[in-house]
Order: C-alpha cells, then structure tokens, then sequence
C-alpha cells in the first residue's frame, strides 16, 4: 500500500540566535593517523562509546569509560571486510549493533550500488555477520532502534534518496527491509555549491515516540509523531522544528536530551555545535561551540549524551578531522572524540 504523508508546520515559532554562547570542551582520544573520519557515535547502555568510520577503514570501534580522565583512552575494533566506510548505527540488544556500511571513493564519495546492514557483535565478533545487501539504496546514514521490536527493527536514512528504511536485523526476518517512508522534505532540493547534495541524514527518536531528522541539504530539522503510525497506509505528519540555514550551510547527526526538550546539530563543513531549544511554544536555536576558524569540534559529524551517573550531563562529539577538504585546511586534522559538559542547563538556549 502507498504511504501517503502530508507536511504540517508547528505553530511554535522558531527563533534563531546568532550569537554563540561557548561552552569548554575536553578532547579525550586523537586518532593516530591522517586522514581519519569518525561518522557516528552511539553511547551504549553500559555506557561505551561505539563508533563507525569512513577512514582509514570500515570499522566499528569502542571506547570504554569514556569519562575516565584518569586513563590514556586506546579503542577496540571490527574490521568488516570488502568494504572501505560504515555509517549509522544502533543497539539492537545489549553489545549487539545494526550498522550501515558500504564502498566509498575519494574518501567522501558512495560507491552507488554498495549499501550492506550488518549485525556486529561486540562481545563475540564470530557472531558478526552482512545480513543485507541493498543495491537499490542510496548511501545509507542516521539509525534508530525501533524500541522493543522483537525483530531487532531499525530505520535507516537513505540520504541519496530521500528516504527512511525500515530494516530487521535479529531472528527469522533479519535481513528483511522495504521503504517505511519517502518524503519531499527529506530530499535534496539545493543544488547552490555550498550545499552538499545530501539530503535526510541524522536520526533520533524521543522516549515519548517523536522521531527527529536533519535534512543536510535544506539545513533543517523535522519531526514525526510515530505514536500516530500504526498501520500502513496511515497519513504521516512531518512537521518542521527549526530551519537553520541562517546559522549553517550543512547539518549532519544530531543528540536528544533526555527530557526532549534540546536537539543538539552537528555541522559538519560549518565546524559548529548548535542547540535546538524548545522555550514554551518556540524553539530557540544558537550556536554553543566551534564556528569559522575554531578547531574544537572542527568537522564535527555526530553527538550522544552518555548514560552512566559518572556523564549523563556529557555529550560527547566527534569528528571527521575535515578529511573532504583540501590540503590548504588549517583545521584539517585527524578525527577526534570530544567531550562537553552540559551539567547544570550549560549548552541550553534562553532569551
């Protein structure tokens, strides 16, 4: 059956402030070598840091204890093989990870054609395994976890085509994937030189069932109540939270407090860090790190909160070391895992 969706505009006004209230942030791990890319990051529930890249290889790595200032921070890794890039990522059980992989050339480019799912086990990598190959899919980005969805159900952003998958990845239907929605507001619509051609990218999904998307091409953030979506079929209401086009030319992932009051953009080509309040019917929206020349979270990709009492107020950023621009970069550098401490309302927006 034909999804069908309309567009609907939140009636909260979305207030942009340009000036940029900066926060301190803390570099816990460097990557040793040039040119590397960290693409996400996902804080698991006990609490480790895991991460995909694009460079040097398509690997899954972990951080653990990432809030221990006391100890040199070294990662662990999987290696998947045939493949140069993974992407987005999600804990589907505990240890256990769907992750969007693919072929990349020039670093930045997708390999059209090459788009796999695999199933990483952390704990027992004999157990990681390509459960999907997907030729008709674009490059493959942000991922969510369905929440208690017996298959291990995840949606997958298709920024090629402008569009969310829905993929399972446990039991006797892993592998099993169809196009769960396909929106005019996750395409590309720009194609000005400083927009990149990407269009739906980072995903998030609040504990009360609103699902969150960047669209990095229109510089903007949607919002889909999937509370609403029970049955095929079933009119879907995108709904914009914040255009921020006025602070960035590109958005890429993005972090949800806990309360789901604050979305927090990663920019990637902008090197900028920018919060997404809600202040009773507006949203507020402002840059709180990095900008033009700063090198804290230069080609900054991805965000997560952590999950332990030791960093539930951390949100950790990383980057990726701006390994697409050109060799006259002065920020160009290698990919880097920071840490921001958001305790106590810093990083939040107000009037």
């Amino acid at each position: 059956m034909q999804t069908t969706f309309s567009i609907v505009t939140l009636m909260f006004a979305s207030i942009t402030l340009a000036t940029t209230s900066q926060i301190s942030a803390s570099t816990i791990y460097t990557f040793p070598t040039e040119p590397s890319w960290f693409e996400n990051v996902y804080v698991g529930a006990n609490g480790k840091l895991v991460l995909s890249t694009i460079s040097p290889n398509a690997s899954v790595y972990v951080l653990h204890q990432p809030w221990n200032t006391s100890v040199e921070h070294a990662l662990t890794k999987q290696t998947l093989p045939g493949l140069n890039g993974t992407l987005g990522l999600a804990e589907v059980r505990e240890d256990i990870y769907a992750v969007a992989a693919g072929q990349f050339k020039n670093i930045s480019q997708f390999v059209d054609g090459s788009a796999e799912m695999w199933i990483v086990d952390l704990i027992d990598s004999s157990n990681s395994k390509c459960i999907a190959r997907m030729p008709e899919a674009g490059e493959l980005n942000g991922m969510v976890a369905i929440p208690n969805s017996p298959d291990g159900d995840v949606l997958v952003a298709d920024s090629s085509l402008g569009q969310i998958w829905k993929v399972s990845t446990v039991g006797k239907n892993a592998g099993a994937y169809k196009v769960w929605l396909k929106s005019d507001e996750m395409a590309i619509k720009s194609s000005q030189p400083e927009r990149w051609p990407f269009g739906i990218n980072g995903l998030q999904h609040s504990s009360t069932g609103t699902l969150y998307f960047t669209n990095t091409n229109t510089v903007t953030i949607w919002s889909i109540d999937t509370t609403k979506q029970t049955k095929p079929g079933q009119n879907m209401q995108v709904e914009l939270v914040a255009d921020l086009s006025g602070l960035a030319v590109a958005l890429d992932d993005i972090a949800l407090s806990k309360d789901g009051k604050a979305i927090y953009a990663t920019s990637n080509k902008d090197n900028k860090l920018i919060a997404v309040h809600r202040v009773g019917r507006r949203w507020i929206s402002k840059v709180i790190l990095g900008g033009d020349g700063f090198a804290e979270v230069a080609g900054d990709t991805a965000a997560s909160f952590g999950k332990t009492r030791y960093d539930r107020d951390s949100l950790y950023v990383v980057t990726s070391g701006r390994a697409w621009s050109g060799d006259n970069d002065t920020l160009k550098g290698p990919a880097k895992i920071v840490r921001l401490d958001l305790s106590e309302g810093r990083g939040y927006c107000s009037d």
